[in-house]
């Protein structure tokens, strides 16, 4: 069994990547607001659109989602319903827990794989991963979405040891 201090570092070392990470989330929706802000003023304004800007903004959206998500997995501030989980014994609630995180540990490792096959054949493309308006790397933009993607699946990880770890205790 691990020591608890490599436990403990471990958990720093992800704690301050996805805070990071949730860092660069945050810039990106702060970009995809600012270039609505500018297209839907220069439209209404003086009849100018930007150039790419859907392109962008899919793009941003593309990348803020995953690099948030380590940040919400960290604080446990994701969006759940308990209505009838509340119900519940303490130690069926646990076990529910458990499966739950390994559950979504098993999809998102998966998700993680698949986005790091994608970046590489968009990298190995060359001119083929390119986008369509701006010419932005695919490449590129899978890459922060892989790396998003696995924080987030290191972060399950961590919490479904945790979660393991408490049942042991018990």
């Amino acid at each position: 069994m691990a020591n608890t201090s490599d436990v403990s570092t471990v958990e720093r070392v992800l704690n301050k990547a996805s805070l990071f990470f949730g860092g660069l989330s945050a810039l990106a929706l702060v970009l995809m607001m600012t270039i609505t802000v500018v297209e839907v003023v220069g439209r209404a304004t003086i009849n100018y659109s930007l150039y790419g800007n859907y392109e962008l903004i899919g793009m941003l959206l593309v990348a803020a989602g995953p690099l948030g998500m380590a940040l919400c997995q960290k604080d446990r501030s994701h969006i759940t319903v308990t209505l009838v989980v509340d119900l519940l014994p303490p130690g069926v609630k646990a076990v529910l827990k458990s499966i739950a995180l390994f559950l979504s540990l098993g999809t998102y490792i998966i998700i993680t794989w698949k986005m790091t096959q994608l970046t590489i054949s968009y990298y190995a493309k060359g001119r083929g991963g390119i986008s369509a308006d701006l010419g932005i790397s695919l490449g590129h933009v899978s890459l922060v979405f892989s790396a998003g993607a696995l924080l987030f699946s290191l972060m399950l990880l961590l919490h479904f040891v945790q979660s393991l770890t408490q049942h042991s205790r018990r």
